[in-house]
């Protein structure tokens, strides 16, 4: 600890320094507690483990940038995005519900581990989506097929029966 408090105290083995700072730049060190526990036993000064908190910073930022991106493309955009209109509406609203499980998964991860990847974060938001998400909208989908087949029949008269959204069961007209 007094590596980090005195200022007169040199810094710790550049070699050492410079691997760390490759894990970093690299991905392999994500966590700022395991950062600083890290430089704590490389005996690093107070600057050097500033110089790598920053990249870590930095670091995080582009992991985040990049995991949106990632978000943007399982919605079905592209590099450019287009104007909001009826077309693309569900696109818009499949990004925005991939993007609120990314905050509900950071916030959970930051919460038990203090830290968080973006990448493995955002890809944990797909894999929601996809499977609660897509399973509802097929299901939802289903029943509004089955709703209009069933008016459909009821228009030809060709049943006098109706079909019941509710309990998916046939009930007899009175």
């Amino acid at each position: 600890m007094e590596r980090f408090l005195n200022p007169n105290v040199g810094d710790g083995d550049p070699y050492a320094f410079a691997d760390i700072k490759y894990k970093v730049a690299t991905g392999v060190i994500t966590d700022p507690e395991e950062l600083r526990k890290t430089t704590t036993r490389a005996g690093f000064s107070g600057r050097q483990y500033s110089a790598l908190s920053d990249l870590l910073i930095s670091r995080t930022r582009t992991d985040e940038t990049a995991a949106y991106k990632m978000g943007s493309q399982a919605a079905g955009f592209g590099d450019i995005r287009p104007g909001k209109n009826k077309n693309n509406e569900h696109q818009f609203n499949k990004e925005l519900k991939i993007f609120e499980y990314y905050e509900e998964a950071k916030q959970a991860a930051i919460a038990d581990r203090g830290s968080f990847n973006p990448r493995e974060t955002m890809l944990a938001a797909i894999d929601r989506y996809n499977n609660n998400d897509k399973k509802n909208a097929q299901k939802q989908d289903a029943k509004n097929k089955l709703a209009t087949y069933s008016k459909d029949i009821r228009t030809r008269k060709r049943q006098p029966e109706t079909f019941d959204n509710l309990t998916s069961h046939i009930k007899k007209q009175e």
